[in-house]
C-alpha cells in the first residue's frame, strides 16, 4: 500500500511509525510539517531556504516562548484564544500548495494519514479540497493549546467538529476521548475509529521489558521536556527541587534550563537519547536501574490530562518500572490499554513511601502493548 504520511519529524512516534509501516512493505511519502529537516528523503514543505541554499534557522521561535511563558501569557484564556483563532484561519501559501500537490499526484498515495491532533489544520483542509483520497488521523493530542474541562467548553467547536469530520478514519489515544467526541457530536456516521494509544515500535519486537537489579536508592527519573522556561506546563521544576530536598535522586534530561538546577547535590542531567537509540532500546535499558518514573506537567488542561496519553508516560512502556503521577490518576491510566504500572502521589513523603514499599514482578509479556502494534496496521489497512 502507497502511504502518503504527514507529521513532524521532531517527534518519535512519527518515525517510529514510519518504520512500523515499512517493515510491512508499504511505501511511505513522508511530508515533514517541522521547520526542521531531520529525513533527507522528506518532503520538507515548511522549511524556507537562504539566497544561498542553506536552510534558514533562527531563534525567534524560542525567544517568543520564553517571553511569553515570564509574563505569565500562555495561561491566560484570551491569548490562547487568539493564537487558537489564528491557526484556524491560516492558510498554507501557495508555494507549499504546489509543493504538496505536485508530490501527490507523482506518488498516488491510497491513504493519508496525519499524525499528532489539530496541528495539521490547513494541511487537511487543503488535501480535502483537492482529493478523494482516504484521510485517517492518530490523535495524539487534544487540544493543543485551549484549555477546558470538557468539549462542551471549547470556544472553537464547530471549527474543531467540521476539522475533524475530514477524515474517514481517527485513532483515538483513549476511550475517554472518544466518549467526548461521541457526545457532541464530532463524529459523523460514515467514520471508522478505533481506540489505540501511540506506542514506540522499537526495532525488536520480543519481551522489551528489563529486569531491575538494583537495590533500593530513591532514585527516580523524569522523561519529559526540561526547557522550563518556555511552557508552563513543562516547568516542574518546583516537584524536583522539592523531590531533591528530601534526598530522592531525581535525573533529567540535560538542557540549559536544567543545569540551572544542579546547585542541589540530588538534581543530575543525562544527556537526551536520539531517536535510533530510543527505537533499539537504549533508553529502556538505562532507566531499568531506576526506581521509578516521575510522570508530571503544571496545570494542563483537564480535558487533555485525563485523555491524551502522551510522549513523557509512553517513552517508559515496557520498562519494567513503576511510573510515579505527580496528582491525581489521568482517567485513561485506568482504562487498563498500557502496559505501564503506576501509582500517584501528591506530596514527597507519600512518594518515598511508595517507592519504600514497591515490589512489583516482571512483566513477563507485553501483551497489550503487541496488541496495540497489531490493532493500528488491521485498521489502517482495512
Amino acid at each position: 500500500m502507497k502511504i502518503a504520511f504527514f507529521g513532524s519529524a521532531n517527534t518519535i512516534f512519527t518515525e517510529s511509525y514510519i518504520k512500523l509501516l515499512e517493515q510491512g512493505k508499504h511505501k511511505i511519502k513522508f511530508f515533514n510539517n517541522s521547520v526542521i529537516k531531520k529525513k533527507d528523503s522528506a518532503i520538507n514543505y515548511n522549511i524556507e531556504f537562504c539566497s544561498d541554499g542553506d536552510i534558514y534557522r533562527s531563534n525567534n521561535k524560542i525567544i517568543i516562548k520564553k517571553i511569553i511563558k515570564r509574563l505569565r501569557l500562555d495561561n491566560t484564556i484570551i491569548f490562547n484564544y487568539f493564537l487558537e483563532k489564528k491557526e484556524i484561519n491560516q492558510i498554507l501559501s501557495k508555494r507549499k500548495r504546489l509543493k504538496i500537490e505536485r508530490e501527490l499526484i507523482e506518488f498516488k498515495p491510497e491513504i493519508i494519514i496525519f499524525f499528532w491532533g489539530t496541528t495539521l489544520r490547513s494541511e487537511a483542509n487543503f488535501l480535502d479540497e483537492i482529493t478523494s483520497v482516504k484521510k485517517c488521523l492518530i490523535i495524539n493530542t487534544y487540544p493543543t493549546r485551549q484549555k477546558f474541562q470538557s468539549i462542551k467548553d471549547n470556544f472553537f467547536l464547530e471549527e474543531d467538529k467540521k476539522y475533524f469530520q475530514i477524515f474517514d478514519k481517527i485513532i483515538f489515544p483513549s476511550n475517554h476521548m472518544l466518549n467526548e467526541f461521541l457526545k457532541f457530536d464530532y463524529l459523523n456516521f460514515e467514520q471508522k475509529f478505533l481506540v489505540n494509544p501511540d506506542f514506540i515500535f522499537y526495532n525488536q519486537r520480543e519481551c522489551l521489558a528489563h529486569t531491575k537489579t538494583n537495590k533500593k536508592k530513591n532514585k527516580i527519573i523524569f522523561l519529559g521536556n526540561t526547557n522550563f522556561t518556555q511552557r508552563k506546563i513543562d516547568d516542574i521544576s518546583k516537584v524536583i527541587l522539592d523531590l531533591a530536598k528530601n534526598n530522592i535522586d531525581v535525573y533529567i534530561q540535560k538542557s540549559t534550563d536544567a543545569e540551572k538546577l544542579l546547585f542541589n547535590d540530588n538534581i543530575h542531567v543525562f544527556n537526551p537519547f536520539s531517536f535510533d537509540e530510543i527505537l533499539d532500546g537504549k533508553l529502556l535499558e538505562y532507566i531499568s536501574d531506576f526506581d521509578g518514573v516521575l510522570y508530571a506537567y503544571n496545570d494542563v488542561s483537564k480535558f487533555r490530562y485525563d485523555s491524551s496519553v502522551t510522549t513523557r508516560l509512553l517513552l517508559s512502556e515496557n520498562s519494567n518500572i513503576p511510573v510515579y503521577i505527580h496528582g491525581e490518576t489521568p482517567d485513561y491510566m485506568n482504562e487498563m490499554l498500557l502496559n505501564i504500572n503506576f501509582n500517584c502521589f501528591s506530596t514527597t513523603d507519600e512518594l518515598i513511601e511508595l517507592m519504600r514499599l514497591e515490589n512489583l514482578e516482571n512483566n513477563k509479556c507485553n501483551d497489550k502493548y503487541n496488541d496495540r502494534v497489531s490493532k493500528l496496521i488491521d485498521f489502517i489497512e482495512s
